[in-house]
């Protein structure tokens, strides 16, 4: 337990400055929206003069942004983009310091194995991610409190924060398959994932044919907002395929770093 307590110690500062920048995402969209909701009309009159490739940037694609859940259905794509760089930032972290700090002499001096190891700091990781998560949630609601906004949308908040964490696991995952391949540049390849799946995300939103195939390329597209705002629920297929995919790769990940020899 001591690895776990001590993972959690070392990753508090970053986690404070990013939950900082996230209160002030969520807290600053909200704001927004108060004001926007004033002129209704001419706001759907900006947003239908944009091209849908442009609305899928934001993704607003399906949303009506003069409602509150529609706009937090869309501040809810720039809570997945941050939590999913903090991920895989927990991912790199998992695996490239084994190498970097020389972990194979505390498995040689202690009775742990470097995969227990790597169990404890993942465990450290999720508590980060769900508080993360839990965070959003937190910092959304309280926005929304303090715009003086009285619609009934702590369902879909909820939803939508509880989905932010399979996304974070798949980013994770990738990280620590990244750096378990290459220590060096796996924190690199990590962000270019990242950022092809954005583009995949919008692809779909602009396709006409084969967006089924699309979307499995697209992790932040598996909680689609509309969707989960149209529907009430999680799509649960595509929950436990994200989620099997995390598992996965953080499987393959583990079996690299048991493997190496450093």
């Amino acid at each position: 337990m001591a690895i776990f307590f001590e993972e959690l110690k070392q990753g508090l500062k970053a986690f404070i400055f990013w939950m900082i920048g996230l209160g002030f995402l969520m807290f600053a969209g909200m704001e927004k929206f108060s004001a926007m909701a004033a002129d209704p009309q001419a706001i759907n009159a900006l947003f239908a003069s944009w091209p849908k490739a442009v609305m899928a940037m934001f993704g607003g694609v399906g949303l009506d942004i003069t409602t509150l859940s529609g706009y937090f259905g869309m501040m809810w794509m720039y809570a997945a983009l941050v939590i999913a760089v903090y991920a895989i930032g927990l991912g790199v972290r998992l695996t490239t310091l084994e190498v970097s700090e020389k972990n194979t002499d505390f498995v040689y001096a202690k009775p742990k194995s470097r995969t227990s190891i790597l169990l404890y700091k993942t465990a450290a990781h999720l508590v980060y991610i769900v508080a993360f998560a839990a965070a959003s949630y937190g910092f959304t609601i309280g926005g929304i409190a303090l715009s003086n906004a009285h619609n009934d949308v702590q369902t879909e908040v909820l939803l939508l924060s509880i989905a932010l964490i399979p996304v974070a696991l798949i980013y994770y995952a990738i990280a620590a398959w990244t750096g378990a391949v290459t220590a060096k540049h796996g924190g690199l390849i990590a962000y270019i994932m990242l950022l092809a799946t954005y583009l995949a995300g919008i692809f779909y939103d602009i396709a006409t044919k084969g967006t089924d195939i699309i979307r499995i390329f697209a992790p932040f597209k598996y909680f689609n907002p509309a969707e989960v705002i149209a529907n009430g629920s999680l799509n649960v297929g595509y929950t436990a395929f994200g989620c099997g995919i995390a598992l996965i790769t953080l499987v393959c990940a583990y079996a690299l770093m048991a493997r190496k020899d450093f």
